[in-house]
């Protein structure tokens, strides 16, 4: 029954807004009223709404409540938001060690952001020792997702030996992988 209502809201919340945009003080109230009886994707997106001050006056304080209960329930994009707050320092005291543990959370479940992430905490020593193995290791998730970035880091990590031997075979193949998603710096060592 408790799913039925959760689900009911945001099936309210989404007529809502698809009838009238403009009304967002009702269709806040759902999103509340959903994400205080547990409904995760709510809790989420009510963090965002008071992270970016969608709809509602922004507060970081009640952006990081939000978050960490849906991040704490599982939501990979709360957790990913989360370790972003922590590796900025945006909406909270910067914390490398708390963003590991979120981007972790979020990889783990195979979010290509959080992978990416996580790789560089590992490149760059942030959180955690330098550890190339797990850098590489994260990049190659993300960038077999599609994700540029990581794709222009292993195409630069083959073609320099910068953090795994040289390999201009392989190289060649994740530039041209970022390269075709626009990805500016990949399109100049092709």
């Amino acid at each position: 029954m408790a799913k039925e209502n959760k689900n009911k809201l945001l099936a309210e919340l989404h007529n809502l807004y698809k009838a009238n945009p403009t009304n967002t003080k009702q269709a806040l109230f759902l999103l509340t009223k959903s994400a205080e009886q547990g409904d995760v994707e709510a809790q989420c997106a009510l963090g965002l709404c008071y992270r970016c001050g969608m709809g509602i006056k922004q507060d970081s304080k009640q952006a990081m409540f939000w978050f960490t209960k849906a991040a704490e329930n599982g939501h990979f994009g709360a957790q990913y938001n989360l370790g972003v707050a922590y590796l900025t320092g945006d909406m909270t005291k910067q914390d490398y060690k708390q963003a590991v543990h979120w981007f972790k959370k979020s990889a783990e479940q195979g979010f290509p952001e959080a992978q990416y992430d996580l790789g560089v905490c590992y490149m760059d020593g942030e959180g955690v020792d330098i550890d190339y193995t797990k850098a590489l290791h994260w990049f190659k998730k993300a960038a077999k997702q599609g994700h540029a970035n990581a794709q222009y880091n292993l195409g630069y990590g083959y073609c320099c030996g910068e953090f795994i031997p040289k390999d201009y075979k392989q190289a060649k193949y994740w530039f041209r992988k970022a390269a075709e998603q626009g990805h500016p710096k990949a399109m100049n060592y092709l």
